[in-house]
């Protein structure tokens, strides 16, 4: 029995440009009724990801299959190259394709027309015809290709995957109502006008536009436009549901009502679905898991609890507001340093001074390889081998003058910046650890926080989470 869900491991590899080659290598399976999130800084390929699985973007290698059928698999001997492929196109002026949601070419902006032109590709691809300039054509050991390879090419263009994409511009048609929006999809799947109108009606009903029906997209608010879009793509009973930064676009208020309502209608989606985002926020209300991706490959993943209590990258870190360092743990103590010296400023080696380092950071405050030597964290839990130490702001203490009597760690550090976070100020600090607190804007004030001043950080040793690197 075919395996239900997504399975795909997406290899994309371009060139050098003038900002260098890039690749990404990611393997992800996502399970029916499973919604995951790729959370990732920009440039890191999580678009270049959701663009391969839509069939905007050629693999290079690896494969996608989605309920076990193969929707690209690059053999090793093509006749046509697979970056001809993905860019050929009809010529035409650009319309929206309604299943995924993004510009494609079609010789008619018109409905009608649209309609013809999609009918008349889906009859090219059933009877082999390869000369229309079809963006791909859906195939297996085509002639000319080799056929020796076992693993021959199989190409499954856009307009023939069972996905829907909804994207943060929307693009929705702007001469089309928002009920011949959603109608569209239905009736380029064959579905007659009466039943696919019929149909958009429920579906804007179930994301709360009923009485908007009539409306074009530019009489329709930010988050109005976006509803229909994903009533577009869910119209369609799409097997994969693909939304890119589908939130992005909106301000706080209309985020925070079309975030709780995208929730509900992805909890009640039977297939896989994948939502790309940079937000956080996002990410966690809205996934049942997360991928992290940096440089076009998977740095992290797990459920929400997992990623935010143990991160493993500077990016990871930042986003959930922790001071991470990576070193090497020896029972309590976690060296962070190239040398001898601990956070609390006793040395455990010859001659270093207490107050003395300089260190690159890992994480939001981070240490790494000092010129004075390293820098020893203790913690509660004991650990052996690589590790990282974590703590959040909120754990650092500062004082004018170094404390006496306290079993915390303990070194001196310069102000470097002081911002407000919340209702406290968030305070950056050079010196042996760089590292961030979080204070009130009276204690700042007592202190004389700003740029430059010096004080004294402490951090108690059960506040410090240490976990295998």
């Amino acid at each position: 029995m075919a395996e239900r869900g997504l399975d795909a491991h997406l290899v994309v590899e371009r060139g050098a440009t003038g900002t260098g080659s890039f690749r990404l290598d990611l393997r992800l399976h996502v399970a029916p009724g499973e919604t995951v999130a790729l959370l990732g800084p920009n440039g890191a390929g999580k678009t270049t990801a959701l663009r391969a699985l839509a069939g905007l973007e050629a693999l290079s290698g690896g494969q996608i299959a989605l309920n076990g059928e193969i929707l690209d698999r690059p053999g090793t001997r093509v006749g046509r190259t697979r970056a001809a492929r993905s860019e050929s196109h009809i010529d035409g002026p650009p319309v929206n394709n309604p299943d995924t949601g993004v510009r494609q070419s079609s010789p008619d902006a018109f409905e009608q027309g649209a309609l013809k032109h999609d009918e008349a590709k889906r009859r090219s691809n059933r009877e082999g015809i390869g000369s229309s300039g079809i963006r791909g054509s859906s195939r297996e050991g085509a002639p000319g290709q080799g056929t020796g390879d076992a693993r021959s090419d199989r190409w499954v263009p856009p307009e023939a995957r069972r996905i829907g994409v909804v994207f943060q511009d929307y693009l929705l048609f702007p001469h089309l109502t928002a009920i011949d929006n959603v109608a569209f999809g239905p009736r380029r799947r064959g579905q007659g006008r009466a039943e696919s109108r019929a149909l958009a009606a429920e579906w804007l009903d179930r994301v709360g536009l009923a009485e908007f029906g009539k409306r074009r997209p530019k009489q329709l608010s930010g988050g109005q436009a976006q509803r229909v879009a994903l009533a577009r793509a869910l119209a369609t009973d799409p097997a994969l549901l693909l939304l890119d930064e589908p939130l992005a676009a909106l301000d706080a208020r209309t985020r925070l009502d079309t975030r709780a309502e995208l929730h509900r209608h992805l909890a009640g989606h039977s297939g896989p679905a994948i939502v790309v985002t940079h937000d956080p926020v996002d990410a966690l209300m809205l996934a049942d898991r997360l991928v992290v991706i940096e440089n076009g490959r998977a740095v992290q993943e797990g459920d929400a609890e997992s990623v935010t209590a143990r991160p493993r990258t500077d990016y990871i870190a930042r986003l959930v507001g922790l001071n991470l360092y990576r070193g090497k743990a020896e029972g309590h103590q976690i060296v962070v340093g190239s040398s001898t010296r601990t956070a609390s400023g006793s040395a455990t080696g010859s001659g270093s001074r207490s107050d003395a380092a300089s260190a690159e950071p890992v994480g939001e405050g981070g240490a790494a390889a000092s010129p004075e030597g390293p820098v020893v964290l203790v913690a509660s839990d004991p650990l052996e081998g690589p590790a990282f130490a974590a703590f959040p702001p909120s754990a650092v203490a500062l004082y004018p003058e170094r404390p006496d009597g306290s079993p915390r760690n303990t070194w001196r550090a310069t102000v470097s910046g002081v911002h407000r976070h919340g209702d406290n100020l968030r305070v950056q600090l050079d010196g042996p650890l760089k590292a961030a607190a979080d204070v009130t804007p009276a204690a700042a004030a007592h202190l004389r926080l700003e740029p430059g001043r010096e004080v004294w950080a402490t951090v108690k040793a059960s506040e410090i989470r240490t976990y295998p690197a």
